[in-house]
């Protein structure tokens, strides 16, 4: 987390990289707990650089896990070649935002709408598409995650707001939710990705060592590579491995193992309980 940005918060809101909620889609999740202020904003900076954009269009997708009086949204800040900043906020509900205190701080609003299906392994997160407009003379300078409470009703923001209003705005309530991945893309198109009968799997160095009386310790090297012409370029992989039982009414138990940057992965002392009869990487 490089930069905090908004009301002060009292008690602080904590941002923190979440190991032990289920994550979207392997690794961890960026998670924001802690009591905000009914018209307060938060955000925290995830992202702070300088990438160049182009003149066209740019599909921003993110996935959140939230309560229900939680709202995350993004905001993209950019630098002009005439040094002029301007900051774009992303949400599903840019009413709920701009009803706020500090809504000013952006100059403008995007809605995001929720991608269908949703990720069947992962059934509390919610994935999220938005499209922004971008230009060749600006340059994407940070990204920031962006936090506030859900509102039933209209918050009044200027300076002449009554006593009660005042109060109710001032309160602190619970807030909780997750940030599960960004991706940014400059094309209009899904990925395709190749079929899983694509892949040829391979095991290597492959060592076994008794644990206890009801499972055993396994180590070895697993690579994969496409079994077709077709070659597809990844930044990374999620490694996960499936432990099959002799019962095929039983779900298997899926755990995942880590991320590799190449098509390579090695898996040290990894349990497997006795009932197991085979594995699925």
């Amino acid at each position: 987390m490089l930069k905090y940005t908004g009301d002060e918060v009292q008690p602080p809101v904590r941002t923190s990289i979440n190991f032990k909620d289920d994550p979207y889609s392997g690794g961890d999740c960026v998670t924001v707990q802690g009591s905000l202020r009914q018209n307060a904003i938060f955000s925290e900076q995830l992202f702070n650089g300088g990438l160049s954009m182009e003149d066209g269009y740019v599909h921003l997708f993110y996935s959140v896990n939230a309560e229900a009086n939680s709202d995350l949204g993004l905001s993209l800040d950019f630098s002009s070649r005439n040094k002029e900043n301007t900051s774009i906020l992303i949400a599903e509900d840019i009413v709920t935002f701009s009803r706020k205190k500090q809504h000013r701080l952006y100059s403008s609003y995007v809605q995001s709408d929720k991608v269908e299906p949703h990720a069947p392994d992962n059934q509390n997160w919610v994935i999220y598409r938005a499209t922004v407009q971008s230009s060749a003379s600006y340059t994407l300078i940070g990204i920031n995650i962006v936090c506030t409470l859900k509102t039933s009703g209209k918050i009044n923001s200027e300076a002449d707001e009554d006593e009660s209003s005042e109060e109710d705005a001032n309160r602190s309530w619970p807030y909780h939710a997750s940030l599960g991945h960004i991706s940014i893309r400059n094309m209009d198109e899904n990925t395709q990705f190749p079929s899983a009968e694509s892949w040829v799997t391979e095991g290597k160095y492959i060592s076994w060592s008794n644990n206890s009386n009801t499972s055993k310790l396994l180590s070895l090297k697993i690579s994969w590579k496409l079994n077709t012409s077709h070659q597809a370029s990844f930044m990374k992989y999620n490694i996960y491995v499936e432990k099959l039982i002799a019962d095929s009414s039983a779900k298997a138990s899926r755990s995942f193992l880590g991320v590799a940057t190449v098509e390579a992965f090695y898996v040290s002392d990894l349990q497997v309980p006795d009932e197991v009869t085979s594995l699925k990487f």
